[in-house]
């Protein structure tokens, strides 16, 4: 690759805006390519922003974007058109096209298709140019048909996150940068919707590491498998580099992007485990085996900078430790010590976090205090899915008859 086309052309700051978009009516499109970090940053946003997940139509003009609410995100692949991106200017949607270098853009269709399984066409030709054409050569097997589908179809899948970008209707993202310098690139991006505190961006990022993604949200790795850069060098097969390096429109479409096919290029190292973005929940459990749920970081991330000091490893435990914040009768409550069930700061602060059941409960240290627990015991336990080993204060205090 040549010096001039090792550079990105493409503009990656989307629409001009003079300012950023409303928090209220804020509703986010993760749009373009398969398997570039779609579902990754799908989770980024609705962590950042407390963005609801809804499920778009793979028709774009067939959703019902007002029963989605003023507020939401969601991803779908489609193809750049000008109704489109008229009705997405018209609705204030942000479109967000993330792209990754085309080998492990391949390896992960790959996987994926594996796990989905194959869907059947009558059409020969429409189905070598399907990705399901890939699992006639066996499983985990980059072979003939492999080959043949990056020969004849796999640019389509490329086209997608470039389209948009050259139209500059979306945001673009680099997978590689999220990767190694996940705060500066995250806040890059948000930078240009909507502005937040380091705090918040730490917090978002944090939860969403792809190791506690997998075990919060999808264990069976079907969205989430693995991540990681550059496993293309030594995965696939010599005749698939040679296509992707020679073929057109592959060349042309790496150049735009920013990316080659030369293993010895720096840019292409292998790379197992991202950056951190200073999360103090790396081990995704706490030190006494109890799992880490992502409103746990939510809670740690809330705590004003200068009490969260005092807790640099958040997986810790013991005296003075956030697990024993967690755990502790809440400090709010004045009646802390003569009134049972207990009231924990972790229970104090899921119910702070909720108006509805504030409206609903208003006093939850005196007359609402048993429905506050027993909510955290029950409801909150099954919807923010933390372990039930958080109500053992309250239970405690319960069989005791005091706190």
């Amino acid at each position: 690759m040549s010096e001039d086309s090792a550079c990105l052309p493409l503009s990656l700051a989307g629409p001009e805006r003079s300012e950023p978009y409303d928090f209220e009516q804020l509703r986010i499109v993760i749009t373009g390519t398969p398997k570039t970090g779609n579902t990754w940053l799908k989770h980024l946003f609705s962590q950042l922003y407390l963005l609801p997940k809804v499920d778009l139509d793979p028709n774009f003009h067939a959703n019902d974007f007002h029963a989605f609410g003023p507020r939401w995100v969601g991803q779908q692949h489609y193809q750049p058109d000008a109704k489109i991106v008229a009705e997405g200017l018209k609705r204030g949607i942000v479109f967000v096209a993330p792209f990754r270098h085309p080998g492990d853009v391949l390896i992960s269709l790959r996987h994926h298709i594996q796990k989905q399984g194959a869907d059947e066409s009558n059409d020969e030709r429409l189905r070598t140019l399907l990705p399901a054409a890939m699992l006639e050569d066996g499983e985990n097997v980059f072979g003939s048909n492999t080959e043949k589908f990056v020969r004849d179809g796999f640019f389509v899948n490329l086209h997608l996150s470039l389209a948009w970008m050259r139209g500059e209707w979306a945001l673009g993202v680099r997978y590689e940068d999220l990767w190694l310098k996940p705060y500066e690139t995250f806040k890059a991006v948000t930078d240009r919707i909507l502005p937040r505190t380091r705090s918040q961006l730490r917090h978002a990022l944090s939860a969403c590491e792809i190791g506690l993604m997998q075990d919060s949200y999808d264990p069976n790795r079907t969205f989430v498998r693995k991540g990681g850069l550059n496993s293309w060098v030594t995965v696939l097969p010599d005749s698939i580099k040679t296509v992707l390096a020679e073929q057109e429109p592959y060349p042309t479409q790496m150049a735009v992007l920013g990316y080659s096919m030369d293993p010895v290029d720096e840019r292409n190292a292998r790379s197992e485990e991202p950056a951190s973005p200073d999360n103090p929940f790396r081990q995704r459990e706490f030190a006494n085996g109890i799992p880490v749920a992502p409103v746990h970081l939510r809670a740690y991330f809330d705590q004003p900078e200068e009490v969260a000091r005092d807790w640099p490893d958040g997986c810790a435990v013991g005296e003075g430790t956030f697990y024993a914040w967690l755990m502790q009768p809440a400090k709010a409550d004045p009646h802390r010590n003569e009134s049972y069930p207990v009231i924990t700061e972790f229970n104090h602060w899921l119910y702070r976090q909720r108006s509805d059941l504030q409206e609903i409960f208003p006093d939850p240290f005196g007359e609402h205090r048993q429905q506050i627990c027993d909510w955290f015991l029950f409801s909150a336990c099954r919807e923010y899915r933390y372990d039930r080993h958080f109500a053992v204060p309250i239970l405690s205090s319960w069989a005791r008859g005091r706190p």
